[in-house]
């Protein structure tokens, strides 16, 4: 609920794992998404049939994207992308400017075959593939454990605005990841122009294999034993501008395919639990850590909570998305030595430490920003690991990438959310995540101020955390020198509306994960809200509450945030002399959420409570139209206005100041 700024500070991780839901090994298989290609930013007109939607103002058009896979019946793969984008803006050409496609160098091979610029006037410039760099991405540079992910990096030669790029890049993996088996998921353009999008699976014809394509029809056809799946598709509605567009509660499904030869969920989580249980043994190292780590801890809860403390805190967190990289962790051993690692590692580590400690650990593989379709049992449904401590008929969550989360907590973005479990002794099965965290989410802000003539507001805000906001701002706090923590502050009172300066930053409980996040800081502002009209709002931040109240209708049910409660305290000494006017207090309810406003004034100070209680974390979508009644007295209540009228005898003394004096 507290502002939506602090929940943004995670979003980073989420978005990174919905890029790389991609085919295994290349970096371009969702173009869209990394070329941003639905800007509007001025380009050079472009002449199309009269008939035809004008893309003058488009950054970039594709015109023809090709996609074809072949697998064999090991589970060998050969792909191969083709590329035709009509650049039109400056934008677009720095995005393109440079191509760069992922391998992994222990079982991918990459080729660019070609990469040509066509120009207006008809003439073709080449770039030489042999001008192509292989590069260390990134993570491996930091991470050199995970050398193997590399990066194929071009750049194109003579782009401009006006030209036509083409390429074409083929890749073959001739050791499959699992062998007999093998699995694709490819998300068509939906979000930009695309005139042409095709995409061909080729595989074999006597292989069982599951098709899913749920927005989109396909075909078929067969040669001798091979069997080719052939999709063709157009995203051809311009983009709108920013200013435009709707605020949208759940965004549009994405036209997503899917193959797959696993027949159940079964086998996929027999397969990875038996990648995970072999590099998590109990050895003499991890053996002697864990009775360390435990010692004078006498249940299994508190034990548990001192092992994940270590695990999620002092071990760096290295973004790498299950299935960008290897499928197989690192051992126990190796991650404790690295003291860094991906979310398979950190889990590896963690149920290694569990178990050395008598406690059982099962990994769960889940999917952050995935759609989930139960009915396609595939590997690329999922982009993360977490962890799943067994309690009889009841479950602990925990996460260890999220790195300053408190024992048991989720973050949204996997809340609610099917997860493959994989027992030590049993068969997979798909649960979902808990829909709430294991505590009612806390946020207390206080703000005490005093407001001068001048309309300077001069005060201190005192906040305390627990829950999404608490971990987000915890993370974000963690990660900077205390020299850094007034930058953060700052940043965030700006993005709250918020222009003064603010100074003095004090944390506390920044690693004691059990307590709520305390942080304050003092701040002062000229002109404070509408002082020169002699109007002000209390000095608090505002309540986000799920999506506006003129975003689309969802299709599904939605999050109106964690079930807790918000309160917003706020006081202010008026300048002497002056008055105020209060607006009634007021109320809004419903089946999920309550929240109330009241004012008052006593000896020249006005003390306003603003008070959120979410009863229900999701909001079915029968409920619409109880929710946007509920947001639009919300957003009512919180725009009231508070007058300040000038006291009678300044009133007389600006009069008297504006009257000439008379001449003898």
């Amino acid at each position: 609920m507290f502002c939506k700024f602090v929940l943004q500070l995670t979003a980073g991780r989420a978005r990174f794992y919905e890029e790389c839901r991609r085919a295994p090994g290349l970096m371009l298989n969702r173009l869209p998404a990394r070329l941003a290609l639905a800007m509007y930013l001025g380009a050079a007109a472009v002449s199309f049939a009269a008939d035809t939607p004008d893309y003058s103002k488009e950054a970039a058009v594709i015109q023809d994207f090709a996609t074809k896979v072949s697998f064999s019946a090991t589970g060998a793969r050969e792909w191969q992308q083709t590329l035709s984008v009509r650049v039109q803006s400056e934008a677009a050409v720095r995005q393109f400017g440079i191509l760069g496609f992922l391998y992994n160098s222990d079982n991918e091979r990459i080729e660019i075959e070609y990469v040509r610029v066509k120009k207006a006037d008809g003439s073709v410039v080449e770039t030489p593939a042999s001008s192509a760099m292989d590069l260390a991405t990134q993570v491996a540079a930091a991470a050199p454990t995970y050398s193997d992910l590399r990066q194929k990096q071009i750049p194109v030669k003579a782009l401009g605005v006006g030209d036509v790029l083409e390429y074409s890049v083929r890749s073959s993996q001739q050791k499959p990841e699992v062998p007999g088996q093998f699995w694709y998921q490819q998300v068509l353009i939906d979000d930009s122009v695309v005139l042409n999008q095709s995409l061909e699976i080729r595989v074999p014809k006597d292989k069982y294999v599951q098709v899913s394509s749920p927005k989109l029809k396909y075909e078929t056809r067969d040669e001798g034993d091979r069997r080719t799946y052939v999709w063709k598709h157009s995203h051809l509605a311009p983009s709108e501008p920013e200013d435009k567009k709707k605020q949208a509660a759940v965004t549009d499904e994405p036209t997503q395919i899917q193959i797959t030869t696993f027949r159940n969920w079964e086998e996929v989580g027999n397969w990875w639990g038996a990648l995970a249980s072999e590099q998590a043994k109990v050895t003499p190292a991890i053996q002697a850590k864990a009775k360390e780590l435990t010692a004078g801890l006498s249940t299994d809860t508190e034990k548990a909570k001192a092992i994940y403390r270590y695990v999620a805190m002092k071990f760096r967190y290295i973004s790498i998305s299950f299935g960008a990289g290897r499928y197989r962790p690192h051992s126990a051993e190796e991650v404790l030595a690295n003291q860094y690692g991906d979310c398979k590692d950190k889990h590896t580590l963690l149920a290694a430490l569990l178990k050395a400690a008598g406690i059982p650990a099962w990994p769960a593989l889940i999917g952050v920003g995935v759609k989930f379709d139960a009915s396609v049992p595939s590997p690329a449904q999922f982009n993360h690991v977490i962890t799943v401590l067994p309690q009889g008929v009841k479950y602990v969550w925990l996460d260890t990438t999220a790195e300053v989360a408190p024992f048991g907590f989720l973050l949204q973005a996997i809340r609610d959310e099917q997860a493959l479990v994989i027992p030590t002794d049993g068969k997979p099965v798909l649960l979902k995540t808990p829909v709430d965290p294991p505590f009612a989410a806390s946020e207390i802000v206080n703000v005490k101020a005093s407001l001068a003539a001048d309309g300077t507001l001069t005060g201190h805000v005192d906040l305390r955390l627990l829950g999404d906001s608490g971990v987000a701002m915890r993370g974000a706090f963690h990660q900077l020198a205390p020299a850094q923590w007034q930058a953060l502050a700052q940043q965030m009172s700006y993005t709250l509306g918020y222009a003064g300066d603010v100074s003095g930053v004090e944390v506390e409980n920044l690693d004691d994960l059990d307590k709520p996040l305390h942080y304050g800081y003092d701040y002062k502002r000229k002109n404070y809200s509408d002082w020169a009209n002699h109007r002000i709002t209390p000095p608090v931040p505002p309540l986000g509450f799920g999506p506006g109240d003129e975003a689309d209708k969802p299709k599904d049910s939605f999050s109106a945030g964690a079930r807790g409660e918000s309160i917003y305290r706020a006081s202010v000494q008026l300048p002497d002399g002056f008055s105020i006017e209060l607006p009634k207090d007021a109320a809004a309810t419903s089946d999920f959420a309550d929240y109330s406003a009241h004012y008052s004034v006593k000896d020249g100070t006005l003390f306003a409570e603003r008070t959120m209680v979410v009863k229900k974390s999701k909001v079915e979508v029968e409920q619409w139209g109880e929710y946007q009644r509920f947001y639009k007295g919300v957003r009512t209540i919180r725009a009231s206005i508070f007058r300040c009228p000038r006291p009678a005898a300044i009133r007389k003394q600006q009069f008297r100041k504006t009257i000439p004096k008379q001449r003898s």
